[in-house]
C-alpha cells in the first residue's frame, strides 16, 4: 500500500530513534546518547587525551546518523517515485482500458459493416447469376420480331379468310336467289290452264 510523505517521516524518524540499523544493533540515537555522556564524564574529569576519543566518537556517530537519514531520505525519495511512477502507469493503465473498449466497440461496428457488406456482395451475386441465366436482349429482340411478323402473318391470312368467306357468301346468295327464280317459273309451267308467255327476265348479279 501507497505511504504518504507523513508516514515516510514518521517511519524514518521512529528508524533513528529505535531500531538498529548498525551492524552491531544498537538505535543509531542511542548510541549517540551515549558517547555524548562519556565525552560529557570525559570532560568533566578533565582528561584531554580521552576527550578528544569522545569528540571523535559523537563526530563519528553524528556522521553515521547523517548518513543513514541521507539513506532513508534516498529510499523516501525513491519509494515516492516508485508511488508517482505507478500512479502513471495506473493512469496509463485506464487510459489504455478505455482506448481498448473504444477500440473493442470499432470493431464491433466494423464487424456489422463487414457482415453488412457480405449480404449485400450475395445478393448481388444472385442477382448476376439470375441475369446471366436470362436471354441477351438482342436475342430478346429477334424474339419479338419474330412473333410481330408472325401475327402480321396471321392477320394477312385471316383477312384473306374473311374476303374469300365473303364472296362465297354472295354466290351463295346468287344461287339462292336463281333457284328461287326456277322454281317459280317451273311452277307457272306446270299449271293447267296456265298460258304459254314468255319467261320473264332478270338481272342475276354475277359471282366476282
Amino acid at each position: 500500500m501507497a505511504r504518504s510523505s507523513q508516514d515516510e517521516d514518521g517511519l524514518i524518524r521512529k528508524r533513528l530513534l529505535y531500531q538498529a540499523s548498525t551492524t552491531k544493533g544498537e538505535p543509531p540515537f542511542k548510541k549517540l546518547a551515549v558517547r555524548y555522556v562519556q565525552f560529557s564524564r570525559e570532560l568533566e574529569a578533565g582528561h584531554a587525551g580521552r576527550v578528544k576519543d569522545a569528540v571523535d566518537s559523537v563526530l563519528q556517530e553524528l556522521c553515521s546518523i547523517d548518513f543513514l537519514g541521507r539513506k532513508l531520505l534516498a529510499v523516501q525519495d525513491a519509494n515516492l517515485r516508485e508511488q508517482t511512477s505507478y500512479k502513471l502507469k495506473q493512469a496509463e493503465l485506464e487510459g489504455s482500458k478505455e482506448q481498448a473498449k473504444m477500440d473493442i466497440e470499432a470493431k464491433k461496428a466494423e464487424l456489422v459493416q463487414a457482415r453488412i457488406k457480405r449480404q449485400q456482395n450475395e445478393e448481388y451475386e444472385r442477382l448476376r447469376d439470375s441475369c446471366m441465366k436470362l436471354q441477351r436482349r438482342s436475342d430478346t429482340d429477334a424474339a419479338i420480331k419474330r412473333l410481330q411478323e408472325g401475327i402480321q402473318h396471321i392477320e394477312a391470312s385471316t383477312r384473306e379468310v374473311a374476303q374469300a368467306e365473303e364472296l362465297q357468301k354472295k354466290r351463295f346468295a346468287v344461287l339462292v336467289h336463281y333457284m328461287s327464280q326456277l322454281e317459280g317459273e317451273l311452277e307457272e309451267e306446270a299449271e293447267p290452264n296456265g298460258e304459254d308467255s314468255p319467261a320473264p327476265t332478270a338481272d342475276y348479279p354475277t359471282a366476282q
